[in-house]
């Protein structure tokens, strides 16, 4: 997609730097934003877009232990781990989020936690998504949900 207007967000400057990289190293126009998802003020800083894509933290703190050691021990913790009490705390703000940015007929899309996915779609049916499913990856597990606005 050639013509595309993309825009990448992380809530780490480090991760942002890591993007921009590689970016550059495969000739990729992306504008980058350092932000939060959890910015109530968010929408205003991205404007409409036809597709939101997400990769949130998922992992409930109480299953860190259950992580292979390569990802719980060199990943950051800020991308990884969620609240024990609230697994679907980003899901709901991107969905959210979602709502105000994405233009009618446009598609958000998440990687979800295997055990969640039917509470991330049933979440997004809720709050008036269509034409929603969920993916599995190649180990047969959930881990996509899709949703159209």
């Amino acid at each position: 997609f050639p013509k595309a207007e993309v825009i990448g967000m992380d809530v780490s400057n480090g991760a942002l730097e890591v993007a921009r990289e590689n970016a550059n190293t495969n000739s990729l126009d992306v504008m980058w934003i350092q932000a939060d998802a959890l910015d109530t003020l968010l929408a205003e800083r991205i404007g409409q877009v036809d597709l939101l894509v997400s990769n949130p933290p998922y992992v409930p703190l109480n299953e860190a232990s259950s992580l292979a050691p390569n990802v719980r021990d060199h990943e950051p913790h800020a991308a990884l781990f969620v609240p024990d009490a609230d697994p679907l705390l980003f899901y709901r703000a991107i969905a959210q989020l979602g709502l105000g940015i994405l233009r009618a007929g446009g598609q958000l899309w998440f990687e979800v936690h295997h055990r969640h996915g039917a509470e991330v779609l049933a979440m997004l049916t809720e709050l008036g998504y269509a034409r929603t499913g969920i993916a599995t990856d190649l180990s047969g597990m959930d881990r996509f949900v899709h949703a159209e606005r």
